[in-house]
């Protein structure tokens, strides 16, 4: 197998972690749906239907065309045939891996905080406007950053990962 295969294989799993959480926030649409607020606050079902809507997407592109992503990811000099002495290439597919996971991860935070900042801006007198919460948002800002560092740098990161190891 090429690099670029065992990476679309992480991207069909990746896309079946989205496509679960995607299904949590359907259960939050039909909520605001039938009940006309979200515990008892007004919120816009446009807004918590975009919340579902994006990542039901990404999931059934992650899903449909996992081959041609990850051949724009892997450049065309490192996807060979991946053989026991190749493990460069491996490496470069796991660290990518990594970095697709952190993204998921970094993708649920920011869809977190979303909810919160909308609920926050519609009902203020409801929620409390807490240095720990815009920390954690920060935290979320940084944490998309390093994802996208990990998986744009990913050959990079992976020359400095052998160079170490030997």
């Amino acid at each position: 197998m090429q690099a670029h295969q065992y990476l679309a294989i992480g991207l069909r799993l990746l896309a079946i972690g989205i496509f679960i959480y995607s299904l949590k926030q359907l259960t939050t649409v039909l909520t605001i749906l039938f009940m006309d607020g979200y515990e008892d606050m007004k919120a816009s079902p446009f807004f918590f239907f975009a919340l579902w809507a994006i990542p039901s997407l990404a999931a059934a592109i992650l899903w449909f065309f996992p081959t041609q992503i990850s051949k724009h990811v892997i450049p065309p000099d490192l996807d060979n045939t991946v053989l026991p002495e190749k493990t460069f290439s491996i490496l470069v597919s796991l660290i990518l891996t990594v970095g697709l996971i952190a993204l998921f991860y970094a993708l649920v935070d920011v869809v977190y905080w979303s909810i919160y900042l909308h609920l926050f801006f519609n009902n203020p007198g409801l929620y409390a406007s807490a240095f720990d919460h815009q920390a954690s948002i920060i935290a979320t800002g940084f944490e998309t950053v390093a994802a996208l560092v990990i998986l744009l740098r990913a050959r990079t990161i992976a020359k400095f990962l052998y160079n170490v190891a030997r």
